[in-house]
């Protein structure tokens, strides 16, 4: 289920940061992502380096720096078995006054990760 979340870019690092609000205790680094984990082993962040590169990649659109700092909030769910794991996280964004959602999968798809 998809739940609200909150919004940061950092235009000039290109880093997006995603999170619920709830406190994390931990942290894991895969590739370009942090995520924090809550206290219950749930996501409860995503930062995103090269935010403007991977969304752009993944949606098959052009999607710059400015067209980011633009977002303030997003939906986040995630979804965990044993041994996977994946964040997926909806951007509202507005390319040329058309509204549109972009769908973001973290860890990445290996294909788009290979291409970088």
């Amino acid at each position: 289920m998809a739940k609200e979340a909150k919004v940061d870019y950092d235009e000039e690092n290109d880093i997006l940061y995603v999170y619920s609000g709830e406190k994390a205790k931990d942290s894991l680094e895969i590739d370009n992502f942090v995520l924090d984990i809550s206290a219950d082993n749930k996501v409860v962040a995503v930062e995103i380096f090269d935010a403007s590169v991977f969304a752009s990649k993944l949606s098959g659109i052009e999607i710059d720096k400015e067209i980011l700092s633009t977002v303030k909030k997003a939906m986040m769910s995630f979804y965990q078995s044993k041994e996977l794991f994946y964040v997926f996280i909806i951007l509202p964004i507005k390319i040329k006054g058309v509204e549109r959602e972009i769908n973001l999968q973290v860890p990445a798809p290996v294909a788009v990760m290979s291409e970088a």
